[in-house]
C-alpha cells in the first residue's frame, strides 16, 4: 500500500515539474542564433518634424534561412522612439514604426535579436554588420541649402509691403516640409520672425519698409549664401526740353504760328510710368505713353 502510494506521489510530482517547465518555456523569449544577421530597411531616411515612417528588420540564421517564427527582435533608437519596441518575426521578418518627434538631429535605430545585432559581453564588439543600424535625417538637420526671394523685389518711395519666401532643400534637391525658417532684416518690419516651411519646402512671411532692406533666412545650420535686396523705386519724373527758331537751336522762343519741339523722356532714377501725357499750357494735350524711349512732340501757339 506504502509503495503505491509513493508511486503516485512520484507521477504526481512528474506531472508537475513537467507542468513548471512548460510554462517556464513559453515564457523565455526566443532569441536568433548567434552570428545570425539583421538587416534594416525603410522607405524614407529623411523626415519633417513629426513624421512616422515603417522600419523593416530581415533577420536571417547563419545557414541563410529565415530565424524561427516568434524570435523576439528589440528595436531602439537614439533620437524620437519606436513603436512597437519589441517585435516577434514571421518569415524571418519584424516590422516596428519610427516616430520622429519634434526634436531636429539624426536618429540611430537599432535592431537586435539576442547577441545578433548587440555587443559580445565584456568585449564591446558586434556580432554582426552595420545593416542592422538604420539613420534618419530629422528636421532642420537634412537642410543642405536655404535660397530666398521677395515678390516684388521693390516698394515704391512712399513705403510698401513686399512677400519674403526662403525655400529649403536637402542634399538631393527636394524641398523639405515642416522646417522652422528664421527670417532676418536690416531694415523694416517682418510679419513673422519665425515661418514653417510647407509640402515644397517654401516658408513665407511678409517684409514692409521705405528703404532699401537685406533680408535673409536660416533653418537649422543652414542659411542663405546672397541675402534678398528689396529697392525703392523712384517717384514718377519726366525730363522736358524744347526747342524753337533761336540762333542756338535750342531756345523755347518762337514766332506765333511757328512749331516748337518738345522732347520728353523719363528722367534718371524715376520709377516706371503707367502714362504720361503733355499739356501745353493753351489746352492742347500730346499722350506720351509710358516714356519707356525718348518722345519728341510739336506744337504750334495761335498766340
Amino acid at each position: 500500500m506504502v509503495a503505491i502510494l509513493m508511486v503516485r506521489l512520484f507521477r504526481l510530482l512528474g506531472l508537475c515539474l513537467a507542468a513548471v517547465l512548460a510554462v517556464a518555456c513559453d515564457k523565455i523569449p526566443l532569441f536568433a542564433p548567434s552570428q545570425s544577421t539583421i538587416t534594416l530597411t525603410a522607405g524614407q531616411r529623411v523626415l519633417p518634424l513629426n513624421a512616422s515612417v515603417e522600419v523593416t528588420a530581415v533577420v536571417v540564421e547563419p545557414s541563410g534561412t529565415p530565424v524561427q517564427n516568434g524570435t523576439a527582435v528589440r528595436f531602439s533608437t537614439t533620437l524620437g522612439r519606436v513603436d512597437p519596441v519589441e517585435v516577434e518575426t514571421r518569415n524571418g521578418v519584424a516590422t516596428t514604426t519610427f516616430h520622429a518627434g519634434t526634436t531636429s538631429g539624426v536618429a540611430d535605430v537599432r535592431a537586435t535579436s539576442g547577441s545578433a545585432g548587440g555587443t559580445s559581453s565584456g568585449t564591446g564588439t558586434t556580432t554582426t554588420t552595420a545593416t542592422n543600424v538604420v539613420t534618419f535625417t530629422i528636421g532642420a538637420a537634412a537642410a543642405d541649402t536655404v535660397t530666398i526671394r521677395t515678390n516684388p523685389s521693390s516698394v515704391p518711395a512712399s513705403g510698401g509691403t513686399v512677400e519674403v519666401s526662403a525655400v529649403v532643400l536637402d542634399a538631393n534637391g527636394q524641398g523639405i516640409s515642416g522646417i522652422p525658417v528664421t527670417f532676418s532684416a536690416n531694415h523694416g518690419t517682418l510679419t513673422d520672425i519665425v515661418s514653417v516651411s510647407n509640402a515644397n519646402g517654401v516658408a513665407t512671411v511678409g517684409l514692409t519698409t521705405n528703404v532699401e532692406t537685406s533680408v535673409s533666412a536660416t533653418a537649422g545650420s543652414k542659411s542663405t549664401a546672397t541675402a534678398a535686396v528689396v529697392t525703392v523705386r523712384g517717384t514718377p519724373a519726366i525730363a522736358v526740353a524744347c526747342q524753337g527758331s533761336g540762333s542756338a537751336g535750342t531756345s523755347c522762343t518762337q514766332t506765333v504760328g511757328q512749331p516748337i519741339t518738345f522732347t520728353i523722356k523719363k528722367a534718371t532714377g524715376s520709377s516706371a510710368l503707367v502714362s504720361a501725357v503733355l499739356a501745353f499750357g493753351d489746352g492742347g494735350t500730346s499722350a506720351l505713353g509710358t516714356l519707356s524711349s525718348e518722345v519728341t512732340v510739336s506744337h504750334t501757339y495761335s498766340s
